[in-house]
């Protein structure tokens, strides 16, 4: 929708307003004081990113920055990430530092941004910047502007909170992944991308099995739509499946973390010719030893993050993903919600699967267990068994360390009965995706009855219902089409890595050798903005450095002997060693 063109007048006290629709923006007398006193009585709270929505022409960024850095200034508690001035009608800001209201180049501490409605895109670039890692939330300030809506404000918003939703996991494992990455480039060629995998046909119907405890209430189930569905295990629900007689069609991993290869190994060491025939989905990041000892066919995919907001659709791959794909061709994305199960359903969802049939995938404690009998983790936990010592209570020790809740059961939606189980806050983050995928994707989602966690739009039936719901032939159709595509489509080409991995080894070479250097914060500055221009993806590396200067806490002589200086060339030093080891390979 195109937006009106602003009327600009002078006002008593010579400055400028704007008529923007029929209504006056500041004031036609002294938008100046107006600003001020706006400012005056802001209240900043315990939020480290400000959110200022409709700034206009900019009367308010002066003062308001001013009385930041004097707050600062005296209490030193005031620490701000960032400060963000929104105005949802365009080019406002452009008109405000044309005129003179405030300075192109601000003067403040912490990094500010002056975002308008050009795309959401440009926010989520912008926060990208911010670091969320230790974020303590927002605080949204309104100024005296009338408003011209909140789309753009809701547009920040939505994103803050899916950066926030997916912060756990990248925090926690996104080095990993990056080292994973240069690993599982030995395996490459010995597999084919997710992009090759043929397309199902029209009413195919996929099973995915995840490995909450109702997994083994629905045995016989699986039994009877094994042969007639395409069936996915997630890499925990993998042994339990095997050990009831149920080879799947594949199983998809994506951990990083090295202990995903105990869900593998026992399946290898009893049942090798099943495994043979198992298709492995493998993200990127996966345990690199998982695709180095599977002995069926492998396929690859890379995770990237899809976020629909403003009908726009906004991509987020995985750190370096882009490096590598750079150099081996395009592999397949599949979006994540933080767990295998839902990239395994946006996998089938992509191969055109009209019907997708869940069992086991729970998100709850039912029953107080973790997983289903007979993954790894029950496994391990057989030896610590004493006369005082049971399985339900190590069960329940788990549980009582994680931030528990009480939702709605599958079953309750059936009967009305609002029976509840309890899960817990990371399962819900997984629910809240699979929510809105199943709403969006508009395909026939079902459960059969347990009582695991309830989910939106999907069907629950009883089980014994399930299998007359799809078509018996479709398949080994398409397990022929799958069988057939891994037989003639070519391996992933990976002659271009040695020298890229070569050439890589050197930038992080010269990047160590330039930061071990550095003794003042120009030299810093000078490095990090070399780092943002790489090609490679090494950023996440230099991203606490970045904060540091953004923030000004890194100063001259501090260098040598700051600690996330030192933190950041041991990390460096371990991803050389890494690229090394990987050259060294035949």
């Amino acid at each position: 929708m195109k937006q009106a063109s602003p009327e600009i007048i002078a006002t008593k006290k010579g400055q400028f307003t704007l008529v923007w629709e029929g209504k006056l923006l500041h004031s036609k007398i002294d938008p100046g004081t107006e600003a001020n006193k706006w400012v005056e009585h802001q209240q900043f709270g315990s939020a480290d990113v400000l959110v200022i929505h409709e700034a206009g022409l900019g009367y308010i960024i002066p003062p308001l920055l001013e009385k930041i850095h004097s707050e600062h200034s005296k209490t030193e508690k005031l620490d701000l990430k960032a400060i963000l001035f929104i105005n949802e009608r365009r080019n406002l800001f452009s008109i405000g530092v044309e005129k003179g209201v405030f300075s192109q180049v601000l003067d403040c501490t912490y990094p500010v941004f002056l975002l308008d409605p050009d795309s959401a895109e440009t926010i989520w670039r912008q926060l990208e910047t911010i670091g969320l890692e230790t974020s303590k939330g927002y605080k949204v300030l309104r100024s005296p502007v009338p408003p011209a809506g909140e789309r753009l404000l809701q547009i920040f918003l939505k994103l803050f909170s899916s950066k926030l939703s997916d912060l756990l996991t990248r925090v926690e494992f996104e080095k990993q992944w990056i080292h994973n990455m240069i690993q599982n480039i030995s395996s490459l060629n010995k597999g084919k991308p997710i992009l090759s995998m043929p397309s199902a046909q029209p009413h195919s119907a996929a099973v995915i099995v995840g490995a909450g405890p109702t997994l083994i209430e629905h045995i016989d189930l699986l039994k009877q739509l094994r042969d007639s569905t395409f069936l996915v295990a997630t890499d925990t629900a993998l042994l339990a499946l095997l050990a009831h007689g149920i080879t799947p069609d594949a199983v998809y991993t994506l951990d990083s973390q090295n202990h995903s290869i105990k869900h593998f190994l026992p399946a290898l060491a009893q049942w090798p010719e099943e495994c043979q025939k198992i298709h492995l989905i493998a993200d990127l990041v996966s345990s690199p030893a998982i695709s180095r000892h599977w002995p069926g066919p492998i396929w690859f995919a890379n995770t990237a993050k899809y976020t629909y907001i403003d009908n726009q659709e906004i991509r987020e791959s995985t750190p370096f993903s882009s490096w590598i794909e750079n150099r081996v061709g395009r592999l397949g994305d599949t979006q994540s919600g933080g767990s295998v199960a839902t990239s395994a359903f946006d996998l089938v969802r992509q191969l055109g699967f009209a019907t997708v049939i869940f069992v086991g995938q729970d998100l709850a404690y039912v029953g107080r267990e973790i997983h289903t009998r007979g993954t790894h983790h029950n496994q391990g936990w057989l030896p610590l068994l004493t006369r005082l010592q049971n399985l339900e209570q190590i069960n329940q020790l788990v549980i009582t360390k994680r931030s528990i809740k009480w939702i709605p059961t599958l079953e309750s939606a059936l009967t009305q009965s609002g029976k509840t189980v309890i899960s817990d806050y990371v399962f819900d983050l997984y629910r809240n995706w699979f929510n809105d995928a199943f709403t969006r994707t508009g395909l026939n989602i079902l459960f059969p009855v347990s009582q695991g966690a309830r989910f939106e739009g999907v069907q629950i039936l009883p089980a014994h219902n399930i299998p007359g719901k799809i078509r018996p032939d479709l398949g080994k159709k398409y397990r022929d089409q799958l069988r057939n595509s891994w037989q003639t489509q070519n391996p992933i080409q990976t002659t271009m890595m040695r020298d890229s991995l070569n050439s890589l080894r050197a930038d992080i070479a010269n990047l160590y050798t330039r930061l071990q250097a550095c003794s003042d914060g120009e030299c810093l500055r000078a490095l990090m903005q070399g780092v943002d221009e790489q090609e490679i993806a090494l950023e996440i590396f230099f991203r606490p450095l970045n904060l540091s200067l953004s923030r000004g806490k890194l100063h001259g002589n501090e260098l040598k002997n700051s600690p996330l200086i030192h933190k950041t060339l041991e990390e460096l030093r371990l991803f050389l060693n890494r690229i090394t080891k990987q050259l060294a390979l035949p």
